[in-house]
């Protein structure tokens, strides 16, 4: 009939669908290849991965004077961390022994429900932790054994207390 159009595709307009397709699926490989570069970029920075290590598990490196290594956090929660020493000798017929004692004693800022973890890292092979107790305040009292032989400087032992949330 003279007035109605045809309707069939031709192969210019295919050819004009499987560019516009094609320039939509590159679109789309180029905008997700940009984006996992940008996360990429922002998860190997040290410093976002500081802070999220500071939320998610803070910690605290110090020694058996008081003196803070790292600070992995745990000190936006810890007003100080303090470590008096102690030590006894032991006589069993002509042989002493010495038994040197560690009170680290953990003052959070505010209020802390379960108390932190701590671990002796490194030097010293035979320490002990005994379970923490309250003390004054928000405190946290740890109690640690230190056995003979040491092994190792009890100034230079180091600790990590771990703040629990």
């Amino acid at each position: 009939m003279p007035g109605e159009e045809s309707k069939t595709l031709t192969w210019g307009t295919v050819l004009k669908g499987v560019v516009v397709v094609l320039g939509l699926l590159l679109t789309l490989w180029a905008l997700q290849s940009h984006l996992e570069g940008i996360i990429r970029s922002i998860v190997n920075n040290e410093e976002f991965i500081t802070k999220v290590a500071s939320h998610v598990r803070p910690y605290v490196i110090f020694d058996a004077c008081g003196t803070i290594h790292v600070d992995g956090g745990a000190m936006q929660y810890l007003e100080k961390i303090e470590v008096e020493k102690a030590g006894t000798v032991r006589k069993a017929g002509e042989q002493e022994s010495h038994i040197d004692e560690l009170k680290i004693i953990g003052t959070p800022k505010f209020h802390l429900t379960y108390a932190p973890l701590v671990e002796a890292l490194g030097e010293l092979r035979s320490i002990i932790i005994y379970d923490p107790k309250r003390g004054v305040g928000h405190q946290w009292i740890y109690q640690a054994l230190i056995r003979p032989p040491h092994g190792g400087d009890i100034k230079t032992q180091k600790f990590r207390l771990e703040v629990l949330r």
